[in-house]
């Protein structure tokens, strides 16, 4: 019995210094897919009225479609409210 005390008395504090869980990941199920997120630039850019022609060069097509949406933005918003299409 005294043994088995010992035993749980010297357990115990090392419980308290257990590492800490490992971060969750993201889920592929939170995260868009790269295809959505071509979709919603794409729609963004209709929405706009803007009018494109594109050519892949080492499959960056998103980083470069997200410039053009930023870009197109900020030319809508600079034209201001009764100048747009």
């Amino acid at each position: 019995m005294r043994q088995t005390a010992v035993t749980l008395l010297l357990a115990a504090p090392s419980l308290a210094f257990a590492p800490a869980p490992f971060p969750k990941t993201e889920r592929p199920a939170e995260r868009k897919s790269e295809a959505a997120q071509l979709r919603e630039c794409l729609r963004r850019l209709d929405e706009l009225g803007v009018s494109w022609r594109f050519e892949v060069r080492n499959g960056n097509l998103l980083p470069g479609l997200r410039r053009v949406v930023e870009r197109a933005e900020r030319f809508v918003k600079a034209q201001g409210p009764g100048r747009q299409r």
